[in-house]
């Protein structure tokens, strides 16, 4: 049975078993990130940050999955954002982490959220594992555009 806890002590973050886990979801991701370390001291920001919840999911004694979720701080973002969520563990560990990160969302008032995929799984896959908050509705896309390319 996986565990799931808040990250509120940025000093975790420097165990090494733990950055290799973020570096694995940050190049899993699409996020373009060459240089993981530099990265670190952002999430460690967002642990003692109370507007950010940092997830880290524990199955057989390891480190096997991230989920960051950020509340909203201004007018224009009115709904929580889960920016990064991997998981390299069995289906209990990303049911988990969703369990842990829909337990603190609606502690903090909220009742919906964004998923931003910017995973290479497929937004269904997404849908899928988000299934128990309720049904997924698309409300847009992300595009990228290189310019003079």
């Amino acid at each position: 049975m996986p565990t799931v806890v808040r990250v509120k002590n940025a000093e975790g973050l420097t165990m090494p078993d733990l950055r290799a886990l973020v570096s694995r979801a940050l190049k899993a991701s699409l996020f373009r990130v060459d240089d993981t370390d530099a990265v670190l001291p952002e999430i460690a920001a967002m642990v003692n940050d109370p507007a950010f919840g940092v997830f880290i999911a524990v199955e057989g004694g390891k480190f096997k999955g991230i989920m960051v979720i950020a509340l909203p701080r201004d007018a224009l973002l009115t709904l929580p954002q889960i920016t990064i969520f991997y998981s390299e563990g069995t289906k209990a560990v990303s049911s988990a982490l969703i369990d842990a990160g829909l337990e603190w969302v609606v502690g903090s008032g909220f009742s919906r959220f964004w998923a931003i995929n910017v995973t290479k799984r497929s937004d269904a896959v997404w849908a899928r594992a988000f299934r128990k908050a309720g049904a997924p509705h698309r409300i847009g896309s992300i595009m990228e555009f290189g310019i003079g390319e």
